[in-house]
């Protein structure tokens, strides 16, 4: 008996009398773990998929798509498109919020024939710096038939409405995929544009100003190109 309460004393002096952790060394033990959550959550760029750099395109309004990345910090992310692999000055430009991974989009209107773009993306991460991906380029076809352009049906041209929305309407064209429509408030460079798919011949527009002239049209559209437009109808509402 006397041998092991010796014993339980020595263990209980060893115990008690064993060094704090230095916070030097409490830091090294975590710091990889610090580093390990830091490089998960950083604001990284996203990954371009399409139009793939150095490619020749069969398509003068093609699809560009994106991989943001799991887990990514981004509250923003902006595509750029330029004549000038510096992006000097541009051709178009294009801001999401989208928490997608892959997304897409596609600008409503034909790249020209024959020529060679740039395009690059970039992420804000709340107040942070952008962070830019690497340009890619990709060169449009030298020549493109364009479907042709889908007759108007409703609402009819130079009418007044009955209120403040309406449906636009038109007829189907062959060989279209999604249809391109566009409208504005006349006398104004400020449109509005929607792709529908082509099972859909109609849109509906609601909210539209008081006792405003309105035009609109429609261009039918396949994997080469937006086709060509109609002559622009207008109507009017009370």
């Amino acid at each position: 008996m006397k041998a092991f309460l010796s014993l339980l004393s020595a263990l209980i002096f060893v115990a008690t009398s064993a060094p704090e952790p230095t916070p030097e060394a409490a830091y090294e033990t975590h710091l990889p773990l610090v580093l390990k959550t830091y490089a998960l959550n950083a604001c990284q760029a996203p990954a371009l998929i399409e139009p793939a750099d150095g490619s020749s395109l069969t398509s003068i309004a093609p699809v560009f798509r994106w991989d943001r990345g799991a887990g990514s910090l981004a509250t923003s992310l902006t595509i750029q498109v330029s004549l000038d692999p510096t992006f000097a000055t541009s051709t178009g430009s294009y801001t999401t919020t989208s928490a997608h991974w892959v997304d897409e989009f596609r600008f409503p209107k034909n790249f020209a024939e024959g020529s060679t773009y740039y395009w690059r993306a970039y992420v804000v991460c709340g107040s942070s710096d952008p962070v830019y991906t690497a340009a890619w380029s990709f060169a449009t076809p030298g020549s493109v038939a364009l479907l042709s352009a889908p007759v108007l049906t409703a609402p009819a041209d130079l009418s007044t409405l009955a209120g403040t929305s309406t449906t636009l309407q038109w007829e189907a064209v062959s060989g279209a995929v999604d249809y391109l429509v566009k409208w504005q408030k006349v006398g104004t460079t400020s449109t509005s544009s929607k792709f529908v798919p082509a099972s859909q011949l109609q849109y509906s527009l609601a909210g539209l100003s008081s006792a405003t002239d309105y035009e609109w049209w429609v261009s039918a559209v396949n994997a080469d190109a937006i086709g060509e437009e109609p002559a622009h109808w207008r109507f009017s509402t009370p």
